[in-house]
């Protein structure tokens, strides 16, 4: 308990002070601490695509080595593994690492689910073809992707938000507010006090842009 609340602490004063304690977020059992240490690599390996792939591996041993439930397993390693995107090669690299680990383990809870996930990108990637290229590491897929991360995080913590409150968050289009939301996200309480965070910040948006006329304020009774 004493260390979940001081990841928690940290967390709330900056995200990005949380690599000075990095032993911190090793050592605690809190499963949020995965969903830190994957944002703080995912942003350092970002032109490392090898050191991104021995980061992931780590990431994803570790969510056995702390004896989570399966059901949290499979939840933190959607997660990871969709924040740390990797080449194609590196992909079925690590699928084979994965496979030999969890038959080390004898607990093959990733490797079904990892099988799907790559089946299912690979569909989509035909299907958005160039285009997905083209629009990779541009600003808008930067928002979209801090957009996303925030959804991510409140449906594995609180289970399947509702859609006006995704099409209310996909309305930021401040990095710096997103980034100030997803450090939320990781320590909030409950959806209803996110609700209120996401309310000051719109409040904030609209008085620097009056073109909004307010109508991206936050109503508890259209996101429950």
């Amino acid at each position: 308990m004493k260390n979940t609340l001081t990841i928690n602490l940290l967390c709330k004063v900056k995200l990005l002070e949380c690599r000075d304690n990095w032993h911190l977020l090793e050592n605690s059992d809190n499963p949020f601490a995965t969903i830190v240490m994957a944002h703080l690599q995912t942003k350092a390996t970002k032109h490392n695509p090898d050191e991104r792939f021995r980061q992931k591996l780590y990431l994803i041993k570790r969510l056995y080595e702390k004896g989570y439930t399966e059901r949290d397993i499979l939840l933190l390693f959607r997660f990871v593994d969709w924040m740390m995107a990797l080449p194609p090669i590196l992909e079925q690299k690590l699928e084979y690492h994965i496979e030999e680990y969890e038959g080390e383990q004898k607990m093959p809870y990733v490797t079904q689910t990892y099988r799907a996930i790559r089946d299912r990108s690979l569909e989509e990637g035909f299907q958005k073809g160039i285009k997905q290229g083209i629009q990779k590491g541009t600003q808008k897929g930067t928002l979209q992707n801090e957009q996303k991360n925030i959804v991510q995080v409140l449906n594995i913590r609180f289970g399947q938000i509702s859609k006006q409150l995704v099409k209310i968050i996909n309305t930021i289009e401040d990095i710096a507010k997103l980034e100030a939301l997803f450090t939320n996200v990781i320590t909030i309480e409950s959806v209803e006090k996110f609700v209120q965070v996401l309310d000051n910040v719109l409040a904030e948006s609209t008085t620097v842009s009056p073109q909004t006329n307010g109508h991206n304020a936050v109503s508890s009774d259209t996101v429950f």
